[in-house]
């Protein structure tokens, strides 16, 4: 196991799946970054159990254990979703304090040389810790989700920003076949699926309702700087968007003699419906896009 760089640590104790340490940990945040960074090192996630912010005899103290431990989770028998991180994990890392006094520093020296934090590891895991099931799930940073927000702002899809960051992955010079397993390097589908519904959400409004409608109205602005026409009425909704390219098919000649495209699979929760007026003879060239709700018709 490797310990975190960014604090002093003087092993005083270890065994095979044992270590203690003391570290130059001063608060419990200290203990919260301490744990954060042996865990990425280690490809390890370790959740909070309890803490003590403060004591008589000690400053705080905080235990962490294993994220496939049993704490917070269903048995893998009432499981329904057949993945479960429940392991039964035994392995906890706990971190202790001391008072920095007059007296403190003479029964303990380390304290004079800062080092208050006293760490121990129970590395026992009852699961593996190098194979792709267990590695998949330790969750991303806030790092790699804000890496993903730019691939989404990028007009990129779910399936093609997953694509995307493999490739960029593969091209680095330390990248290993365990970065595509790992779910901290490259995050599943799942979670790349809840990233991309927060983007969508924040960006661009909910799908239906009324905060669909203020988001329309917020970027009327940007729509029209593009060249791009957007207008829409609120009750009943009504929704017709011409972009700059479907604009060059009004032009044709052949734009007179339209082929109407209606998409009722795309329908939504709100019964919105997708409408395309495609040129005949330009094919693919489409002329407009309605969106609207069931009980809208058009007389075209």
């Amino acid at each position: 196991m490797i310990l975190p760089t960014n604090y002093s640590n003087v092993i005083i104790e270890k065994s095979e799946n044992f270590i203690k340490c003391r570290s130059s940990l001063t608060n419990l945040d200290d203990c919260n970054n301490w744990v954060a960074e042996f865990g990425k090192i280690n490809h390890l996630k370790w959740n909070s159990r309890s803490s003590m912010p403060n004591g008589k005899k000690i400053t705080c103290s905080k235990k962490f254990v294993c994220h496939h431990s049993t704490f917070q989770k269903v048995s893998r028998e009432e499981n329904k979703k057949g993945n479960s991180k429940n392991a039964n994990c035994s392995a906890t890392i706990t971190c202790v304090i001391k008072l920095d006094t007059l007296a403190t520093r003479k029964s303990d020296t380390l304290i004079k040389n800062g080092l208050r934090g006293i760490i121990t590891i129970n590395n026992k895991h009852t699961h593996s810790l190098d194979t792709a099931e267990t590695l998949r799930f330790i969750p991303a940073d806030l790092k790699l989700k804000n890496t993903f927000f730019e691939y989404f702002s990028s007009n990129m899809g779910i399936s093609e920003a997953l694509k995307y960051h493999e490739d960029i992955l593969e091209l680095k010079d330390n990248f290993s076949l365990e970065d595509l397993a790992n779910g901290a390097i490259n995050p599943t589908y799942r979670t790349v699926q809840y990233w991309h519904d927060e983007w969508r959400i924040k960006n661009l409004g909910p799908r239906s309702g009324i905060g669909m409608i203020e988001k329309l109205k917020e970027k009327l602005n940007i729509y029209s700087e593009q060249n791009v026409i957007v207008k829409f009425v609120e009750d009943p909704f009504a929704l017709l968007i011409v972009t700059p390219l479907m604009q060059r098919a009004h032009e044709l000649k052949s734009s007179k003699w339209y082929s109407i495209v209606d998409s009722t699979s795309a329908c939504d929760a709100e019964t919105i419906n997708n409408l395309y007026i495609n040129s005949m003879c330009s094919r693919s060239g489409t002329i407009s896009n309605y969106n609207y709700k069931r009980s809208i018709f058009f007389s075209i």
